[in-house]
């Protein structure tokens, strides 16, 4: 696990299509390091604000974490964003 750390940090760190992007974070996700998912989702959400995969992830950590409040505002900018849609 410690290699897919530095390889995805690597990655991440040099700006990936959001393809990429969202491949890696699931990829990490899945390892259980939700705390940095919701790091690396902010910071490229700064970057692609209109990316609905990555609020949709972000809710999904904060939920995981207990964080029900954060979880329920992102789920609703999720939701609002499709109506847009």
């Amino acid at each position: 696990m410690e290699d897919n750390t530095v390889l995805y940090d690597e990655i991440l760190t040099h700006g990936p299509s959001q393809t990429t992007l969202h491949t890696i974070l699931a990829r990490i996700k899945g390892e259980g390091r939700v705390n940095e998912v919701i790091r690396w989702c902010m910071t490229f959400l700064r970057v692609f604000p209109k990316d609905i995969y990555l609020r949709k992830l972000l809710a999904e950590c904060y939920l995981e974490m207990g964080s029900v409040g954060q979880a329920e505002t992102e789920f609703l900018k999720v939701s609002s964003m499709m109506n847009d849609l």
